[in-house]
């Protein structure tokens, strides 16, 4: 975690030149900064160093209708974005719920599902702790408009704030858009090389896909094998 003094992209790229040589980071995030500029910055960092990906903040005044044509300029196979903002218990107004950007709780999820349960599984379908509504409502249809476009949701079910559906990279559609397959991808890379055997692993749903990678695969990425992350 790196201070930022100002909202300005120069002040966030100083922050990212920084993590350029920490190796172990795996996710990217500016909370509460809106500008588009710092947002892209973020992407981009994400794009250049190919071992973390960026989880995006859309405007707090962005609606379903118009997200698609509002957030196309973040598309990277690199970043994930989610809608809409949430709403959050603030001590210092215990009356009024806050309205947040969801990144900070979405980066939670990562790092609790990968911790709990593996890289393989998808941050999706999760509770999100701490959150008591959302800013606005996301109906059934517009998820599914939205899903299309790389977008991700967070539903309210009845008082039980979930990030709801299969998680998505922004730019869709591609073969290894849903976030679980692509996480899988970067650990790999970062704890061997720079490619996957014949690619082969971009396709996990083909019934040799596991069977053939794992032969070529060296202790670490047996063990990930073993865990469940390939089959």
């Amino acid at each position: 975690m790196v201070g930022i003094a100002e909202d300005t992209t120069g002040a966030v790229n100083s922050a990212l030149d920084q993590f350029e040589a920490i190796d172990e980071i795996a996710i990217a995030a500016v909370p509460g900064l809106q500008g588009t500029g710092v947002q892209a910055a973020v992407k981009e960092h994400c794009e250049k160093m190919e071992d973390r990906v960026a989880i995006l903040d859309p405007p707090a005044t962005a609606k379903p209708n118009d997200a698609v044509t509002a957030l196309k300029p973040f598309d990277s196979d690199y970043a994930a974005l989610y809608l809409p903002w949430l709403l959050v218990f603030d001590p210092t107004n215990p009356k009024v719920p806050r309205a947040v950007p969801p990144s900070g709780h979405i980066a939670g999820i990562y790092a609790r599902v990968d911790g709990q349960r593996g890289v393989f599984k998808a941050p999706a379908n999760e509770v999100i702790a701490g959150a008591v509504g959302l800013a606005q409502p996301i109906s059934k249809n517009q998820q599914n408009g939205l899903n299309k476009d790389g977008i991700n949701c967070i539903r309210n079910f009845n008082g039980n704030i979930r990030v709801w559906g299969h998680a998505r990279w922004v730019e869709m559609p591609m073969v290894n858009s849903n976030i679980s397959v692509r996480g899988d991808c970067l650990t790999i890379c970062a704890n061997r090389s720079t490619k996957a055997p014949n690619g082969q692993y971009l396709n996990p749903t083909h019934r040799n896909c596991g069977r053939e990678f794992a032969a070529a695969l060296p202790p670490f990425d047996c063990s990930m094998a073993q865990w469940g992350t390939v089959w």
